[in-house]
């Protein structure tokens, strides 16, 4: 079984189910530092009816603060809640603040966490039982001893409790203080996915693909599958997308494999970037794009997927030459862009030259026009002088009338008719008085 037998996905598996949490409760994928807005209106409803003193409410808070589900993770929250709800008597309360002992770093007393395990055990409460299990398989607070975390396991799937029935599953798949039993193993984990646990029904569907504790039944993989992405389980995304990219049991459809591949790669399920990178590779279900393929693989190999390292050494000629390709035309383009700034930076100093070289023009221009002006306005002042000066020398120099022989000082040229020579006579002469003809 390619996927079940694999050692590292083993792993990845076994922490996800082994992790002390509320029942391994599945708390909605989202991204990193995201919160569901779903989850959080479904918080913002427990915490209102804890506030009215529901004490499931009060549970259900300190959970939320304690996984960051639908809320800032707290667990000085996630204390005062359970705190307040186990001295009402709520046995979820008292087995949360076991489960902080037990998980949280800081909080230094696994023992203690492992004593609240075994007094809720005794009063049969089956998450506290999964809980004692998990302290022994991991040697937290308690003596490693793989048996009694079977036997453990055993009694809280007895009683109902889902994640360990997919524990005990694992326990008898890998032969963990017990014989391998295939078919065995596959009943457990049925029966966490009947009881709605979605890693198990993922993990149900894994074993109909591959035939692996019942016959292969590739339509019932399908479905497991598609039940587990409904729950955005991120590995199902991959699971899924692997029968729609090789055709198992449904008509290949390479673009719906990729957008599979993609939403877990946005779940941040690093795991599947082995699937990503071969797609964008190939340019199967999307646009070829080896340099996307590249970050894929990278992060595939960053999850331990050893053929992403593979696939780095197979891209790597092709990517090589993109990457040369690039910084060529980005340097061309910088270059470029570069002489385009200094023609600019040339043209701009040259206009502001031209401008200063105008501002230090317009005066003397201006000053050369005002002296032009000043210079005609005095010829024609001294000219009108000249005139006015004849005129009065004119007078002072009286000449005889060319007609009547008398004196005046105010001329008047007219054309002697006889002659046909033109004549001087004088407006004010005394004798004729500018008619040329003396009056008897």
């Amino acid at each position: 079984m390619k996927y079940l037998k694999s050692s590292k996905f083993l792993i990845g598996l076994l922490a996800l189910s082994i992790a002390l949490g509320p029942y391994a409760r599945v708390v909605a994928q989202t991204p990193k530092g995201a919160v569901d807005p779903g989850r959080r209106a479904v918080f913002r409803q427990n915490l209102e009816e804890a506030r009215g003193g529901s004490v499931k409410a009060m549970t259900e808070v300190g959970w939320s603060y304690f996984d960051g589900d639908g809320t800032i993770k707290s667990n000085s929250e996630a204390l005062r809640w359970w705190n307040q709800a186990s001295a009402m008597g709520d046995l979820d309360a008292r087995n949360g603040l076991g489960v902080y002992l037990v998980r949280e770093p800081g909080a230094g007393n696994a023992e203690k966490g492992v004593d609240i395990f075994k007094e809720l055990a005794e009063k049969k409460y089956a998450p506290a039982m999964r809980n004692l299990g998990a302290c022994y398989e991991e040697g937290r607070g308690i003596e490693k001893n793989l048996t009694q975390a079977l036997t453990w396991y055993t009694k809280a799937a007895d009683a109902g409790n889902a994640p360990a029935m997919l524990r005990v599953g694992w326990y008898y798949h890998e032969g963990i203080s017990v014989k391998k039993d295939a078919a065995r193993a596959f009943g457990y984990f049925e029966k966490a996915a009947k009881a709605g646990l979605i890693e198990a029904a993922d993990t149900v569907g894994q074993c109909h693909e591959f035939g692996d504790g019942t016959k292969i039944d590739l339509n019932k993989a399908r479905v497991c599958y598609e039940k587990s992405v409904e729950a955005k389980y991120p590995p199902a995304y991959r699971n899924l997308g692997r029968l729609y990219l090789y055709g198992s049991g449904v008509t290949a459809d390479s673009t719906r494999a990729f957008k599979l591949f993609r939403e877990a790669m946005n779940l941040n399920y690093g795991q599947v970037g082995y699937e990503l990178g071969y797609c964008l590779e190939r340019g199967l279900g999307t646009q070829q794009d080896v340099i996307s393929a590249q970050m894929a693989y990278l992060t595939g190999q960053q999850s331990g997927d050893a053929r992403c390292e593979l696939a780095l050494a197979r891209i790597k000629p092709a990517c090589d030459l993109i990457y040369d390709a690039r910084y060529r035309k980005l340097k061309e383009e910088s270059e470029r862009e570069a002489k385009i700034a200094m023609e600019r930076q040339l043209a701009s100093a040259r206009a502001a030259q031209a401008k200063e070289d105008r501002e230090r023009e317009e005066p003397r221009m201006m000053g050369k026009f005002i002296m032009g002006v000043v210079g005609e306005a005095l010829r024609a002042g001294a000219a009108s002088s000249a005139a006015a000066d004849n005129l009065d020398h004119a007078g002072d120099n009286s000449e005889k009338c060319m007609a009547c022989g008398g004196t005046g000082s105010t001329p008047q040229q007219r054309k002697n008719y006889v002659s046909g020579e033109m004549e001087t006579l004088w407006l004010d002469c005394a004798a004729c008085r500018g008619t040329g003809r003396v009056s008897n």
